[in-house]
């Protein structure tokens, strides 16, 4: 059977993420796609080999096929984890993807922005007031900090200083409800206003 890679990729962009959480409207993977590049553009500071932009931009093209697999379901299951895992590594193969011809610290770079795109939307739904997004960052801070433990001499410093200002508003949103701190532009040093 012959798949149009285009076809895929543009159906893709529409699955929901969250689909099993409490959110407030919703997130297609095109739309957490588009985070996922821009902030790998700010942590890369705009220099990016070409397969790493690809990579981003097809990051979640296997959900087309195995949907999005909910997070606690992972947790839970780490079998189904696994073979979540096996089957969209067979896909992306399959489909011609470069995902799995990253280098590591591609895969790093690419996975800690995944992770950073999450934490700002988890932010997004506390914002709004909504307490599942506290558990979502709650969850991306975990998983990000196991990431730098394995891999903190790859994990870019910008991409630590986002996280970094992810906590602040984190703790900020958890354990002051009378304040709600808005979102700054990214912080590299140059006046935003």
């Amino acid at each position: 059977m012959e798949i149009n890679i285009t076809s895929v990729r543009l159906a893709a962009a529409r699955i929901k993420r969250y689909h099993t959480g409490m959110i407030i409207g919703e997130q297609s993977v095109g739309e957490h796609t588009y985070g996922v590049v821009q902030i790998l553009r700010h942590v890369m500071n705009d220099n990016l080999h070409i397969d790493w932009l690809k990579a981003a931009l097809d990051h979640d093209i296997m959900e087309y096929f195995t949907g999005d697999v909910p997070h606690p379901a992972k947790v839970l299951f780490p079998f189904l984890d696994e073979a979540v895992d096996t089957a969209e590594g067979d896909i992306a193969y399959k489909l011609g993807l470069c995902n799995n011809e990253l280098p590591l610290r591609g895969k790093v770079i690419l996975k800690v922005c995944d992770l950073l795109e999450m934490g700002f939307y988890g932010l997004h739904q506390a914002e709004l007031g909504n307490v599942y997004g506290l558990a979502v960052m709650e969850q991306v801070f975990l998983a990000i900090t196991k990431l730098n433990e394995k891999h903190s001499d790859i994990i870019p410093e910008r991409a630590k200083a986002l996280w970094v200002e992810l906590e602040q508003y984190f703790v900020t949103q958890k354990y002051s409800r009378n304040t709600r701190p808005h979102l700054r532009p990214l912080q590299d040093g140059r006046d935003h206003q």
